[in-house]
This record gives structure tokens, sequence and C-alpha cells, in this order.
């Protein structure tokens, strides 16, 4: 899986790097899982739909330093991620992405800032629970 800034998160980067002041420091993160591979990192596709769902709260853990040339630090989810059953008809869904938001400060506004297109996509069966077990969601940035 090939994790990814969104254009977001590189142009608050870019412009802290410049002078100019990041943006207020996120409170919630959320995740939301897509139907489609992000094809740039600046363009959401499609968000998965179906009675219920939404996106979820996540947690971060503590950032992972990694030293060596070629790897970034990580940060991960702490806790089990659980996202409402799906319906008993209506299925299969294709879960081929997610992505991480995080609110500005602004409220109800949340920006994406970090994206991963999964190695193969999941199908999703009627009646299931889409979960991520503690770790599963990691952030690298190199």
């Amino acid at each position: 899986m090939a994790t990814q800034l969104f254009e977001t998160a590189e142009d608050h980067i870019l412009n802290y790097l410049k002078g100019t002041a990041m943006p207020t420091a996120p409170t919630l993160c959320q995740i939301a899982l897509f139907s489609a591979d992000f094809a740039n990192s600046a363009t959401l596709p499609a968000e998965i739909v179906y009675t219920g769902y939404a996106r979820q709260t996540v947690t971060l853990g503590a950032i992972t330093a990694n030293t060596s040339i070629g790897a970034g630090d990580s940060v991960s989810n702490s806790a089990t991620v659980s996202f409402p059953a799906t319906p008993a008809t209506g299925g299969p869904w294709t879960i081929s992405a997610y992505a991480l938001f995080f609110n500005t400060g602004t409220s109800g506004t949340y920006e994406c800032w970090h994206f991963e297109n999964l190695t193969a996509p999941i199908s999703v069966g009627n009646s299931s629970t889409i979960s991520f077990a503690a770790g599963a969601i990691t952030a690298t940035q190199i």
C-alpha cells in the first residue's frame, strides 16, 4: 500500500516552510472509505455509500521514529476502528482506499491530509462490520 499526503496537507507544509502559519492543530481525526483508488493527490474518489455508513473517529498513537534512509516516521491508530454494519441487502461493497480527515478549527470543516490505496480491494458482503485493528491504519511519511 502506498501512503500519500493529499494536496491540502502538502500545501500546508510548504506554506509553513516559507514562513506562513500552519492551520490550527486538529482535535479530531476521521477515516473515510472509498470505492475507487485515488488517481492523484488533489481529487477525492467516490466515498462508500450504504445505509448507516458514516466516517469514524480515529485515535492516533505516538509517532514511531525511523531514521533509515528511504523510510519515514509513522503514526497508527491506537484502538480498533469499526464502521456500522452493512445492510442485509444491496451488497457487496468494494473498498479500494481510505483517507484520514482532520478538522481545521472551522466548525464542521474537515480536510483530507492522508490517503492510501489498498494493495488489493476488499469486498464486503451484506450484514458485515468493517473494522481495522489497532495499528492497521498507518500514515508513514518519507
